[in-house]
């Protein structure tokens, strides 16, 4: 069994994609109070309020079941990315580029067997 934790979850679609894969989504985490209701309507796996920069591995960890195959998704916010609305110079002073890092760190934290990054 593949059991996945999805950072970044906003309403769940990655969650929903990889649930129709039979990949068992168990938690989605989201720093917008607003994605709470969408996600579990839509999402059997239960919708976490916290900032993706603020977790640690000892957050995330107990939440995957014993002697699954751990997988790390996200979606990671797109502004630091799109050429549409900034330029050069912003994308790096943005913010939210950071939010990259702390999936990385994530990564090396927890150490799952799989990993996926999407941008959209």
């Amino acid at each position: 069994m593949i059991a996945a934790i999805d950072l970044f979850c906003g309403i769940g679609g990655l969650t929903h994609g990889l649930a129709s894969r039979n990949v068992s989504v168990v938690a989605g985490f989201d720093i917008d109070p607003e994605c709470r209701f969408p996600y579990t309507a839509n999402n059997d796996a239960i919708f976490i309020e916290r900032d993706v920069s603020e977790l640690s591995s000892k957050d995330i960890g107990p939440l995957w079941p014993k002697g699954a195959y751990r997988l790390l998704a996200g979606c990671a916010p797109c502004q630091p990315f799109s050429t549409y609305s900034r330029s050069a110079r912003q994308a790096r002073a943005d913010s939210k580029w950071c939010l990259l890092n702390s999936f990385g760190r994530l990564v090396k934290q927890c150490q799952p067997e799989f990993v996926t990054m999407e941008n959209v």
